[in-house]
């Protein structure tokens, strides 16, 4: 079975909410909503930030879970703003953008120059519109680079009288298989995979794109909270440096001692710049000093946020390990 998931993005929840339901059945929920669905040889899981624009860190939750994003438009507003910036730092290889007829040429002008230009437009007029939009998204294949190094980021976690503890994710990198031996960081714990389901149904092993529910030896809850990385190659860190490149349209330059907060994965995290100032629309190295340990994959994107000012969303870059 091939896997396809979907990020809903948008600035008017009652149509996203919609257009998320024709994906799928609705499924876990906490501050993002997951919605599932077979459909011939593709398992599809759709994502929608339902707690944004209140808790920005949903929006690059989904960013980091999704391999295909759908926008949903329909006015221009600051909220739009923001994801519109968000989506070209990602830079995803294709999308779509489903709007109403009179946003479409303000829309085009504000994603001129940016990666949202090659997606395909669609338009919304009623609700056939949105099936419409789910037939030609069912058909959408998606090429993954080649990773032999499994990761996953735990999205939610649960125990299951009988069973053990579960953790849901979805693989980004690589394969495994059941009674295989992964490390949860940054705890540092070795634990065996005594299961793994995708859709309800039990398989031998997961390959890049699924989601997955790993039933896993030997660890209580608490060891598998949301963010927590499940790799055997991962960094662990209390400090760590990232390329970073400050958002053009920045009031102000980030500075040295300044407190920010970053998504790595689905782990959010504070940390203070230690060394390293960054102009708008510019790029530098920062050294972050977090306030407890991170783990990441090196080099992996990463997305920096102030949640106390107007502008939120400060840049992005890739994570290093200092040594």
């Amino acid at each position: 079975m091939k896997s396809l998931n979907i990020g809903i993005f948008g600035n008017d929840l009652e149509l996203m909410q919609k257009v998320a339901k024709a994906f799928g059945k609705e499924g876990t929920k906490s501050d993002i909503t997951l919605y599932n669905m077979k459909a011939g040889d593709k398992i599809i899981t759709t994502i929608l930030p339902h707690t944004y624009p209140d808790k920005i860190q949903t929006l690059f939750y989904t960013i980091h879970l999704c391999d295909f994003p759908i926008l949903v438009v329909n006015e221009v507003s600051k909220e739009l703003g923001e994801i519109l910036l968000a989506l070209d730092a990602a830079k995803f290889d294709k999308g779509f953008i489903f709007a109403k007829d009179y946003v479409l040429e303000q829309l085009k002008e504000l994603i001129k120059g940016t990666s949202l230009e090659s997606y395909t437009f669609f338009d919304f007029v009623d609700d056939n519109s949105i099936n419409e939009l789910r037939i030609k998204a069912f058909e959408v294949d998606i090429k993954r680079k080649e990773n032999n190094k499994p990761y996953m980021f735990v999205d939610h976690s649960f125990v299951v009288k009988g069973v053990g503890t579960v953790v849901l994710s979805i693989l980004k990198g690589g394969s495994i298989k059941v009674y295989d031996k992964i490390l949860v960081l940054p705890e540092e714990k070795e634990t065996t995979i005594k299961s793994i389901q995708k859709h309800d149904a039990n398989y031998p092993d997961a390959y890049p794109g699924d989601r997955v529910g790993l039933c896993l030896k030997d660890l209580r809850i608490d060891n598998v909270h949301r963010g927590v990385l499940l790799s055997n190659f991962g960094r662990k860190a209390k400090k760590a440096r990232i390329r970073l490149k400050a958002v053009k349209f920045l009031k102000g330059p980030i500075k040295t001692s300044q407190i920010l907060s970053v998504i790595i994965g689905m782990n959010y995290a504070t940390f203070k710049v230690e060394v390293g100032d960054v102009h708008p629309g510019q790029e530098n190295w920062i050294v972050c000093d977090f306030e407890k340990p991170i783990a990441f994959i090196e080099n992996m994107k990463v997305f920096v946020v102030d949640p106390n000012k107007k502008m939120r969303f400060v840049g992005f870059g890739e994570i290093q390990d200092l040594d």
